[in-house]
């Protein structure tokens, strides 16, 4: 107002005095309009005003959220307690019902609307959850705000955070939980000493570092599911596959990384084979799966599907940075003649015959180049077994 009444003075009693008439008094009149607006402005927001700012550092300093509105919800006052978890401002509207439909509400909302919307002067609580960066539990609290004619003008919310409070019980709960549950140690100590022997079984049969079976369990189990797969007439297969210079990897890197190799490196197989597929760790680095039910062509599939999973495996074995790649040599015996129904007689001698067959066709695979498959041809004959190799790779088996 000041620069607007001085840059009209100085627009028409200078620049254009030669044509118009002078009229003073611009800029003083610019001046007491001035002074006018700022005793307007101090008047209306009480800046000088003690009582207003001791109630306004009263009501910022209570812990409770306290918010005041008028007979029409509009909102008059809100502290800073309040507008920590709230955004709310002076001036906006508050629906009560749009508010508790954004909150959780412990118990019925509708008893707390009906006391709202009561002219007496009576307390309605509840308890509410605001769920914001966590969840804080609130008593909320409403109480009207009635003239000396006792008419209903506002009302006055309080918000009082009994967070803590409700930890501390669900602390308290939990701990009588814990005291309900040693009531019944005695059965559950039971069916923990019933689980450790199942897990004592396990452990029996279980490699503890690759968490594969054993070659204990191997044996137990293809002796029966061999005599089961010759009365039938079922074909099945073996695959033997050793990882190629372990030995430097343990010599470079240490033993600890070569466990991890071993063990990636059997998760790797496990995630490529069915899921009656049966993998074994059969000692060292050289592992042994059973399958069930499988020719040789899909036998020869599922193989190099273990190889191109196990190289595609790549591995950190140096300070988070240097990776290494794992290949592996894999030798297949697969049985579908079963012209020699004499070996159910002694079929411990004919494991250990598909073993050794299955093991010189690994053996092949590394005298070839390593990273490939070979086969093994199988023949039984009543005075003993034969066997030879034969080799498969495709064009992508070896790097």
């Amino acid at each position: 107002m000041l620069f607007a009444f001085a840059g009209s003075d100085a627009l028409l009693n200078v620049v254009l005095s030669e044509w118009l008439p002078i009229i003073p008094g611009l800029t003083s009149l610019g001046i007491f309009l001035s002074d006018l607006f700022f005793v307007y402005v101090i008047k209306k927001y009480n800046v000088f005003d003690l009582v207003y700012i001791a109630h306004e550092d009263v009501i910022n300093t209570i812990p409770y959220g306290i918010l005041v509105l008028d007979e029409n919800e509009s909102i008059v006052e809100v502290n800073k307690a309040l507008q920590s978890f709230i955004d709310l401002h002076v001036g906006d509207h508050f629906d009560m019902e749009a508010f508790l439909g954004s909150v959780r509400v412990e118990g019925s909302s509708k008893r707390f609307l009906d006391h709202y919307k009561q002219k007496e002067n009576t307390l309605s609580p509840m308890e509410i959850i605001v769920e914001r960066d966590s969840a804080r539990h609130f008593i909320l609290q409403a109480s009207p705000i009635v003239d000396s004619y006792r008419m209903q003008i506002g009302h006055i919310l309080t918000f009082q955070d009994v967070s803590q409070e409700r930890y501390l019980v669900k602390e308290m709960n939990r701990q009588n939980e814990i005291l309900q549950e040693r009531n019944h140690s005695l059965d559950r100590i039971r069916h923990e000493l019933s689980q450790a022997n199942r897990q004592l079984e396990e452990l029996v049969l279980t490699d503890s570092l690759t968490n594969c079976y054993n070659r204990r369990y191997l044996t137990q189990h293809l002796t029966h599911e061999v005599i089961t797969n010759i009365h039938y007439k079922t074909p099945f297969s073996l695959i033997l596959f050793d990882i190629d210079f372990f030995k430097a990897i343990n010599d470079r890197y240490g033993h600890v990384k070569g466990d991890e190799v071993l063990y990636r490196t059997a998760q790797a197989v496990k995630q490529s084979i069915r899921s009656t597929d049966i993998l074994t760790r059969y000692g060292g680095e050289e592992f042994m799966i059973y399958l069930p039910h499988t020719e040789r062509q899909l036998a020869k599939q599922l193989a190099e599907r273990v190889r191109l999973s196990v190289e595609s495996n790549h591995i950190v074995v140096e300070h988070e940075i240097e990776q290494v790649s794992i290949t592996i040599s894999i030798g297949i015996l697969s049985i579908e003649d079963f012209d020699h129904e004499h070996v159910l007689d002694n079929p411990e001698e004919y494991l250990i015959q598909l073993f050794a067959a299955v093991d010189k066709a690994l053996y092949q695979a590394k005298q070839n180049g390593r990273n490939r498959i070979e086969f093994a041809e199988f023949q039984s004959k009543k005075e003993g077994y034969s066997y030879h190799t034969r080799n498969y790779r495709n064009s992508y088996s070896r790097k």
